[in-house]
């Protein structure tokens, strides 16, 4: 039976132009404003838009410079208006730091504490590994200026901090000519004021100065300052960024953050926030697509050209506070999303002992595969599915790009030679584009783990919720190794972190450090100081246009055993006694015992505030008779040869049923369904598959 109407939030679905047509029937969702979902991607820019009566997608070429690819489909879609929002995501923020390109920051810290960020802490991500080097600081230790200021872990002066220092301090600033200045005092948590006088000395030199009090007021010396430092680092050129884009748009502009959140208006605060923005926005159009179809218990998997980002969705999708980039920590809200190297361009090689190995090299966008003939000669993924007849050659982007078979073939006889009697003939070439797809899954079956049982929840109570260009490809064969109930696949699969922003409530945040026993701690108390981290958040959004009445407030504890390193966040159940057991049930949940006898503390104090979004209605496909196949070709499936049926995605109808194998086409992605498989269509066209 098809699933019930959407709730809040249901989103749009990829198509053709008929799609189009089809969604312009829908009748007007009364209160939804016009609204574009934007996404920069390293190879494709992707648009999604409500225009107040229908849900019209789009997909260009990213351009070098990023803001033309997005200027010129927003005008192509003509939603460059005042009555428009446009929610955008961007990987300005992830290149600048990936490739080392951010600005020149300058450190000031408490005198003795310059080296922490090269120090960090004795954690070794390759404990056996004696060659294994600590990441490199984004602030070279000649940028680090120590001021001679100290505070008591209550926030009380032990060492005054005098004008005479501030401007000592500011004249050695000057001298290194930063772009960005990051100020991290020791346990300026418990008292801002030493950094607040600094900053407002050393906005003379810059505008972009960052305080630890501001990005991050909780303890943890060197978390606080790697956070405050990645703001630093990145914020000039999100700023620039953002300033192009509003002097040449018309409509109001929002960003999305790593939360999975609109961001409020004016400048970025935390210009770091924007780091995972593109795999949040897919994990907010997952859950809404995943909600419209029935689903609220879902594993998505999101497997675009490079890489593949995997995340659960309990109800709710996991969040965590702190990461991991390239070794160094970034503490900021976050939705918790696992990313690998395995992609449709991930390389496959032998590896000197003769093993097989997939990614997590790429061969990107240009040449890209070797099946795409623009000169490619390494075999990846794609030229995997190619030669196994997965991906029909003359559909591929809704054919407006024709795939090689040869060119494919001959990057796999390269890629094989030396490794067969003779030359490769094409029994081996299948069995090695067979081994390469379980080669990449394998990669995909451990992020899929690490974020599902690694975590206290079984995957065979989950769905796999598929999207980008390469996911239904594998969607099958991975949810029946991993045990997993069923499978879904989104007609908007290959834009669906753009419907996410178009989708993504307004969220803001206030946390502060608490570091008391739980059991110590007056009820009042904590009430009162939700309270104030409650109104300092709302303060954004409604300074951003935000109804009062329309804001929800989740406020929550950062809790621990006393002795523990690390906490877990657990909602604030409105008393300490429920809030701890909550701790200890959790904690049985995920690490497998608690014990509640033993103290529990609370460090840290947060309150999120929501602005929801009640969305707009989903495209529903037309009732009539099935649509037939358009035609049949012979692919491989496990060593073994089958005719298998090919249709458009877009002309499927309404609870059409489909029998594998089969091979479903869309302009922006490709689905695969297996032989001894059946596939149903719902109302709004996500592809079910049942096992």
């Amino acid at each position: 039976m098809p699933p019930e109407p959407p709730e809040r939030g249901a989103g749009a679905s990829a198509g053709d132009e008929r799609e189009t047509t089809e969604a312009a029937r829908q009748p007007p969702h009364v209160g939804a404003p016009a609204i574009v979902g934007a996404d920069i991607g390293g190879t494709f820019t992707d648009f999604v838009y409500w225009n107040g009566r229908a849900v019209v997608f789009s997909k260009l070429p990213t351009t070098p410079a990023p803001e033309d690819a997005l200027l010129a489909g927003i005008a192509r879609l003509d939603a460059d208006r005042a009555d428009v929002t446009l929610v955008h995501g961007s990987t300005v923020a992830t290149n600048a730091f990936l490739e080392r390109k951010g600005a020149r920051v300058v450190l000031v810290t408490t005198a003795g504490f310059g080296d922490v960020l090269e120090i960090g802490r004795q954690n070794r991500a390759r404990i056996y590994d004696i060659r294994a080097a600590k990441p490199l600081p984004l602030v070279p230790a000649v940028c680090r200026l120590e001021a001679h200021e100290r505070l008591d872990a209550s926030g009380n002066a032990l060492v005054p901090l005098t004008d005479a220092e501030v401007e000592r301090v500011a004249r050695a600033a000057e001298a290194l000519h930063p772009e960005a200045i990051a100020i991290c005092l020791l346990h300026a948590y418990a008292n801002p004021a030493h950094e607040l006088r600094l900053r407002d000395a050393l906005r003379a030199l810059t505008p972009f100065v960052y305080c630890s009090a501001e990005i991050d007021p909780a303890y943890r010396e060197y978390e606080r300052s790697s956070t405050t430092v990645f703001n630093a680092y990145v914020g000039p050129l999100v700023a620039g960024y953002v300033e192009r884009l509003q002097a040449r748009l018309r409509c109001p502009l929002r960003l999305l953050g790593s939360n999975g959140g609109r961001q409020v208006g004016g400048p970025l605060r935390r210009p770091a926030s924007m780091i995972l923005s593109g795999p949040a926005g897919g994990v907010i159009g997952a859950r809404a697509v995943a909600r419209a179809a029935g689903e609220r218990e879902i594993i998505t998997l999101d497997m675009g050209g490079t890489s593949t980002d995997v995340a659960l969705i309990a109800g709710e999708p996991l969040a965590s506070r702190e990461t991991l980039l390239e070794g160094l920590p970034l503490r900021e809200p976050m939705l918790d999303i696992h990313t690998i190297g395995a992609g449709g361009g991930s390389i496959a090689r032998f590896d000197r002992g003769g093993a097989l190995v997939v990614g997590p090299e790429s061969a990107g966008a240009n040449p890209g595969p070797a099946c795409y003939g623009r000169g490619g000669e390494s075999f990846t993924v794609t030229d995997a599915h190619v030669i196994l007849g997965h991906v029909p050659l003359d559909a591929f982007l809704g054919g407006r790009m024709p795939l090689d078979h040869a060119a494919a073939e001959r990057a796999g006889r390269a890629a094989l030679a030396g490794r067969a009697h003779g030359d490769p003939d094409d029994h081996d070439l299948v069995a090695f584009a067979e081994g390469v797809l379980s080669v990449a899954e394998a990669a995909m079956e451990r992020a899929i783990r690490a974020v599902s049982a690694r975590r206290g929840y079984d995957p065979a109570g989950f769905a796999l919720f598929c999207f980008g260009g390469a996911g239904g490809l594998h969607a099958v064969r991975l949810a029946r190794a991993l045990g997993m109930r069923g499978v879904l696949i989104p007609r908007a699969a290959g834009v669906l972190s753009a419907l996410g922003m178009a989708l993504a409530d307004t969220v803001a945040t206030a946390r502060e450090s608490v570091l008391r026993e739980l059991d110590a701690r007056d009820d009042a108390e904590l009430r009162a100081r939700f309270a104030r981290l409650g109104r300092e958040a709302s303060a954004a959004l409604l300074a951003d246009g935000h109804a009062g009445e329309s804001l929800t407030l989740l406020p929550a504890l950062d809790l621990r055993y006393r002795g523990q390193s690390y906490e877990l966040s657990i909602p604030w159940a409105d008393e300490g006694a429920a809030t701890g057991a909550a701790f200890h049930a959790e904690h049985l949940r995920r690490f497998g015992y608690a014990d509640p006898t033993r103290t529990v503390e609370a460090v840290n104090a947060q309150v999120t505030v929501r602005a929801i979004n009640d969305g707009f209605p989903l495209p529903e496909l037309p009732e009539g008779e099935a649509e037939a196949p358009e035609r049949r070709v012979t692919a491989y499936f496990e060593g073994r040869q089958y005719e298998t049926a090919v249709y458009r995605m877009a002309r499927l109808m309404r609870d059409q049923r489909i029998a594998g194998p089969a091979i479903l086409a869309d302009d922006f992605a490709t689905v695969l369904i297996p032989p001894d498989t059946m596939a149903q269509s719902d109302r709004f066209g996500t592809i079910h598959v049942t096992l």
